[in-house]
C-alpha cells in the first residue's frame, strides 16, 4: 500500500510515472457544466499530465 500527501491529481500522474504503471484507472462522479467548473474534478487534472492512459469510469448511480 502507497500513501501520499498533497494534491490529489498531482499526486496520482506522479505515483504512475514513478511506478511505470501502464494505465491509470479512475472512477468519477461525472459532474459537468457548473459543478465541474466550481468543484474542479480530479479526473481531468490526472488525464492531463499523466504519462499512460486513463481509463474513467463513471460512478455506479451518477447522473447521466
Amino acid at each position: 500500500m502507497l500513501t501520499r500527501t498533497g494534491v490529489p491529481h498531482d499526486e496520482i500522474a506522479v505515483t504512475a510515472r514513478d511506478e511505470a504503471a501502464d494505465l491509470i484507472t479512475i472512477v468519477t462522479h461525472g459532474r459537468g457544466g457548473l459543478n465541474r467548473l466550481t468543484l474542479g474534478s480530479v479526473g481531468d487534472g490526472v488525464i492531463r499530465p499523466s504519462s499512460c492512459p486513463v481509463l474513467s469510469i463513471r460512478e455506479s448511480g451518477a447522473p447521466n
